[in-house]
């Protein structure tokens, strides 16, 4: 029984091809069906009741037709054909499923960290790590000092179909793969019968540690403690229970797919069916019964005259009796061809009707059927992109929800460890401020007051809120500075996105300028070599003059530059202004000699774009620090390095030479080694000659082992030890360390070895700018390599060495070192 189009209560009509026709005609009956996809055999809705052909038009008729031929009795009847009027069906279109975005590509991984606990033991510090995904790895290059280690990975063996069977099993006992779980080789099935359920072993929290500490200390300890819920389960239930809905509607859907497809009609058949019930063979054989009727009656048309002629040759009739005669004959035969010609264009008509009603009906069913084989494959595909993307957001928010949850537990460990470390007269201050929601009650609780805030920071009160020495509780207060942030991972994302833009807005010009001393510098070389061979300088002039116009902008920061505002540098920026003018207004050309003072002078110009770049760079870093985000989100690398004092640290060092003899001052060494210029340029304005000598003899031994000293010396951190005065106060030894680095070492020889890297270090292994570590009564002792001798003994710098607490610069044997570490 062909199908009928269905008329929804809506009012809608569905026409049999459309694709999802089933599904609304079971809903009619009564019966419900999933709205996946699915199929069904394509027919068209046809009536064989013959109609008047008029209204038929509007369909296009072929215009060339050629019908087989068969004999047929001139005696059959003509009648007058009747034409079938074809509905031709309006194709529906199936929407799209919308896929939603996949995550950028990781980046290069270390070791994974098994646990929290092996995080804690390990006590790394947050720039050592990368969470990625739901695990936790340790930067490449960065050695793993945690107990546990990575096990291989386990074979599966039952598949547990319901997240409620989990609490029969330890986490341990588990393998999660593809989004389901299933038991370790081994591991029977425990549900349907009497198992006690496993408890899952709860990570300690920050309340109960401090709880733990103020009772150990026995000061304000509470009455009582609310223990927390194991911080990871929650998350992991709704994780795998929202992983299993997800896959089984898809699982359903792609079997639904599969059977379409295996059940799927040919083509060929399919508009067999459809010529079938648009009868084109009828109307072909009765076209073809008509012309050959027609062709007959021609035929007896043209044998007439000479029939009537021959039969009356012996009568003797006339003439004009003759043709009389006739024309009574051929009149009724040229009635009945008109009128058989007339039904045969009608016939004619009808035929290419139906053929082409059945040619439109298979340009859809191109669609419907020959192409939806290849609709359903790639609609599997779409459904299979679908439930990844979808999948993909759960893993996201699985993601985002155990890093929440790992940083809260690995902030509040430091931050335990952290406070067991302090000195003694700073532990009542910091328990004070040892959640957030505490700090900002203590704001709170100045603000409008004058009471307490004239009081000084304490030194490790103002590294906590990354202020100067010497702030005030009031003016802390007053910059809105609270150490830490509530935000969440997406704030977090949000405000790093923002401090990024504001900070590459504010940079572009310099950006520009850096680009502009680019073509300075290369067209200064370009005019050098051009003097040495004697060739024109008109082309590297040009470069210098377009490269310094660029950094003539009258709005430039560069104006506001403390170099540009000083005597000297207007009086060289009058000199090349002036220049400059005369070659706009068509003067002789540049000299070598004045293209050097262009060259200098944008050295110095863009000193001017770096100061105020960063001075905000700084800032912007600030602003990171207070909310706890990630400098590497905001800043670019070069700027990074250019706030740690190490711009163009590989451009200063890499072509230097070991020296081979001593000197005097700083001069001498400069003027017999003019490739040191520049890096003792760099120092000047912060350190003395003497310190800058003493520098760059610590890095000497480097030179000679690897000219990219980038990667052997800790540049920044070395020259704030060398600018340390023999003699000055440095207080207790981990003070003074701390006071350089963010090692955060504490007392104890223990918490202080659990920061060296490298344990029994060779005397390869130490170089300058490390921190080392030795024993020494029941504290131990830390400081800074200076230099190696290569006699077996290191230069180094330290505070407290003779109990005085006083900085000094001594020699030590490397057997005594226990450990170092980079800073």
């Amino acid at each position: 029984m062909a199908k009928q189009i269905i008329t929804l209560p809506n009012g809608q009509r569905i026409h049999p091809l459309d694709p999802n026709y089933d599904v609304y005609a079971k809903q009619i009956s009564g019966t419900t069906q999933s709205p996946a996809l699915t199929t069904a055999p394509t027919q068209t809705n046809q009536t064989t009741t013959e109609k008047t052909p008029t209204g038929l038009t509007s369909l296009s008729n072929k215009s060339s037709f050629t019908p087989r031929q068969s004999p047929i009795s001139p005696t059959i009847p003509i009648q007058t054909p009747k034409t079938v009027p074809v509905s031709v069906p309006t194709p529906k279109t199936t929407p799209t499923p919308q896929i939603a975005p996949v995550s950028p590509p990781q980046q290069e991984l270390g070791v994974k960290i098994p646990d929290v606990n092996a995080l804690r033991s390990g006590k790394y510090r947050e720039d050592e790590i990368i969470r990625s995904g739901n695990s936790i790895y340790l930067k490449p290059g960065v050695q793993a000092r945690h107990t546990s280690t990575a096990s291989t990975p386990a074979q599966t063996g039952v598949y547990i179909p319901d997240p409620s069977y989990l609490k029969y099993y330890k986490e341990d006992e588990l393998v999660r793969k593809d989004g389901r779980i299933f038991t370790k080789t081994g591991v029977p099935a425990r549900w349907g019968q009497e198992t006690t359920p496993i408890t899952t072993e709860k990570t300690p929290s920050l309340v109960e540690d401090l709880t733990q500490f103020e009772t150990e200390t026995g000061q304000y300890a509470p009455a009582e403690v609310t223990p927390e819920v194991s911080p990871y389960q929650n998350v992991f239930d709704q994780y795998t229970q929202q992983i299993q809905e997800l896959n089984k509607p898809y699982i359903d859907a792609q079997q639904q797919v599969m059977e379409a497809l295996t059940n799927m009609p040919s083509m060929k058949s399919y508009m067999a069916k459809v010529a079938e019930e648009q009868g084109i063979d009828v109307a072909r054989e009765k076209v073809n019964q008509m012309q050959t009727v027609s062709g007959e009656i021609t035929a007896l048309m043209m044998d007439l005259p000479e029939n009537i002629r021959e039969s009356t040759e012996d009568v003797g009739i006339s003439t004009s009796q003759l043709a009389r005669m006739q024309a009574k004959e051929l009149a009724p035969l040229a009635r009945g061809l008109e009128a058989v010609n007339q039904n045969l264009t009608l016939l004619q008509n009808d035929f290419n009707m139906r053929t082409a009603a059945v040619d439109r009906i298979a340009t859809y069913a191109g669609i419907d059927l020959q192409d939806k084989r290849e609709l359903l494959k790639t609609g599997l595909g779409m459904i299979e992109k679908n439930m990844e993307a979808q999948k993909g957001l759960l893993d996201k928010q699985f993601e985002l929800s155990t890093n929440n949850i790992s940083s809260r537990l690995a902030s509040e460990a430091a931050e335990v460890e952290y406070q067991r470390e302090l000195d003694k007269e700073e532990k009542d201050y910091l328990r004070d401020l040892k959640t957030e929601k505490e700090l900002i009650a203590y704001k709170a609780s100045y603000t409008g007051t004058d009471s307490g805030l004239n009081e000084l920071l304490s030194p490790t009160e103002a590294a906590k809120m990354n202020v100067p020495y010497g702030t005030t509780k009031g003016q802390a207060i007053e910059q809105g500075i609270i150490p830490g942030s509530d935000l969440s991972a997406e704030d977090k994302i949000d405000l790093e996105i923002k401090l990024a833009n504001d900070f590459e807005k504010y940079a572009k010009e310099a950006r520009h300028a850096v680009r502009a001393v680019g073509v300075i510098e290369t067209g200064y070389q370009e005019a050098v070599a051009a003097g040495l061979d004697g060739s024109s300088l008109n082309a590297p002039s040009q470069a210098v003059l377009i490269g310094f116009n660029k950094m003539l902008d009258p709005t430039s920061v560069v104006r506001e530059s403390e170099y540009a505002r000083s005597g000297e540098g207007q009086s060289l920026w009058n000199r090349i202004s002036g220049t400059w003018d005369k070659l706009q207004q068509g003067g002789a050309g540049v000299s070598q000699a004045e293209l050097q003072q262009f060259y200098n002078v944008s050295k110095q110009l863009l000193k001017g774009y770096e100061e105020q770049m960063m001075n905000f760079a700084r800032r912007t870093e600030t602003q990171a620090n207070n909310y706890d985000l990630n400098l590497e989100n905001i800043l670019t690398p070069d700027i990074i390095d250019m706030m740690g004092d190490g711009n163009n640290e590989t451009d200063l060092l890499a072509n230097l030479k070991p020296l081979t003899m001593g000197y005097q001052n700083l001069e001498q060494l400069i003027t017999e080694n003019p490739e040191y210029y520049d890096l003792a340029n760099s120092l000047i304005e912060e350190y003395s000659d003497d310190e800058i000598m003493q520098f760059i003899d610590s890095i000497q031994e480097d030179i000679g082992f690897n000219n990219d000293l980038s990667t052997s010396v800790n540049y920044s951190t070395l020259k704030k030890v060398v600018a340390k005065k023999d003699g000055s106060d440095g207080g207790q030894c981990g003070r003074f360390v701390n006071s350089i680095t963010n090692l955060g070492v504490g007392d104890s020889y223990e918490s202080k070895m659990a920061k060296m890297d490298i344990k029994n270090p060779t005397s390869e292994q130490i170089k300058p700018g490390m921190v080392f570590t030795m024993p020494y009564k029941n504290y131990g002792h830390i400081g800074f390599i200076v230099s190696n001798n290569g006699d077996g003994t290191v230069t180094v710098k330290d505070s407290n060495y003779s109990l005085d607490e006083k900085i000094k610069t001594h020699n030590i044997a490397i057997s005594k070192i226990k450990g170092v570490t980079y800073a």
